[in-house]
């Protein structure tokens, strides 16, 4: 027991023959925080939260929920609009600099939770942790971002990309639209395949009239050259009769004005003639019309599919649209940041300083002790020289 007791109280008796040395550093440390306080501050970083709840109702249409995820609310979180109710509500205060950059945004999800048949609550935390000069602007910032994103967040009801998605749908399906009716959705391609129907209707109705007429014709001739062969001949009454019946009963004005046989079958001859020309006008007329008919029911069958493309891309945005205004969206501040003490920082400062101040004091005499009774060793053994 004799030993500590001695080792201490010569510990004691190297501290007090040393005590200047050990206040002058113990009295440096100190002004060396404060001269650090003074010249860096004291930076702050605070946190606040915003809690989002949202209760999607499921599309029809085969869709699947437009609820915005969490991340569409942390996308939100960084978004122009929230930025700028920040400054509006910090003033000055929020200073010129990108306040973006003094911000981090986080998100954390919940399992959904089902409340309905037709719908679900999805809830998610998002945090934003600020950083400031000061933990007292740090504070403000959070607490402003995190009330920002509230307000904004109760008007986001559709994952913004889906409907973006939904809309480019659509106005592709109207482009296309547009395109296949020659001008827009709402010009009369109808009308024009409707009067080539009529026209090729009417052709085809003349070409088949003609084309018994030809026959009759052909009918005709054949009998006069089968006339002309043979013996005896009739008589040229008996031949107008028969070919009034051959050509169907009435009464030519080329029959009754021809003397002789041979008249009769040039004038039929050159009616022959005629009616093949004729004919074949028709028939080329009716082929035309024929493809045309094809091409425009081509056009109407595509403009029927880009139309049903459309009101199917239509009926998909108005289905997300009404889910959009079925969901319902609570936002409010879960936690709100508030600033440490900027005198307990201080503090803080000060009483790190004081305990290195006395600790660096203490071993530095005990140093001095040692380093003392070294050096007059050394010289007594050197010499004077040492």
């Amino acid at each position: 027991m004799q030993q500590p007791q001695d080792e201490l109280r010569r510990d004691l008796t190297v501290v007090r023959k040393h005590v200047w040395f050990i206040a002058a550093v113990f009295v440096g440390a100190i002004v060396v925080a404060l001269t650090a306080g003074l010249a860096f501050g004291v930076s702050g970083q605070a946190t606040a939260s915003v809690e989002v709840r949202v209760t999607a109702v499921e599309p029809v249409f085969g869709l699947k929920s437009v609820a915005p995820s969490l991340d569409a609310y942390q996308d939100l979180a960084e978004s122009p609009q929230v930025v700028d109710r920040v400054r509006q509500k910090l003033g000055p205060a929020s200073g010129g600099e990108d306040l973006l950059a003094r911000v981090e945004v986080k998100g954390s999800r919940a399992p959904a939770t089902s409340v309905a048949a037709l719908g679900s609550t999805r809830v998610g935390t998002v945090s934003i942790t600020a950083q400031g000069d000061s933990p007292q602007e740090a504070a403000d910032l959070a607490n402003a971002w995190a009330e920002a994103l509230a307000a904004e967040a109760a008007n986001l009801r559709a994952d913004p990309k889906l409907m973006a998605g939904l809309q480019e749908q659509v106005n592709l399906a109207q482009q296309r639209l547009e395109g296949e009716s020659g001008l827009d959705s709402s010009s009369g391609g109808g009308q024009e395949l409707e009067e080539v129907r009529q026209e090729l209707a009417s052709k085809r109705e003349d070409r088949a009239e003609l084309s018994t007429a030809a026959a009759n014709v052909d009918q005709a001739v054949d009998f006069l050259r089968a006339v002309q062969k043979g013996s005896p001949p009739p008589s040229l009454a008996e031949v107008r009769l028969a070919l009034a019946g051959f050509l169907g009963g009435g009464q030519d004005e080329g029959l009754l004005q021809a003397t002789s046989v041979d008249e009769l079958l040039g004038g039929l001859e050159l009616r022959q003639q005629l009616q093949s020309g004729a004919l074949t006008s028709l028939s080329q007329q009716v082929d035309s019309l024929a493809t045309r008919e094809q091409s425009l029911e081509s056009q109407a069958a595509d403009r029927k599919a880009a139309l049903a493309n459309y009101e199917d891309a239509v009926r998909s945005l108005q289905a997300a649209e009404l889910a959009a205004q079925l969901t319902d969206v609570g936002a409010k501040v879960e936690e709100r940041a508030a600033a440490s003490s900027q005198g307990l920082a201080w503090l803080a400062r000060l009483a790190a300083g004081a305990a290195l101040g006395l600790v660096v004091g203490v071993v530095g005499a005990f140093v001095l002790e040692t380093v003392g009774p070294l050096r007059r060793y050394l010289r007594r053994e050197g010499g004077p020289g040492v």
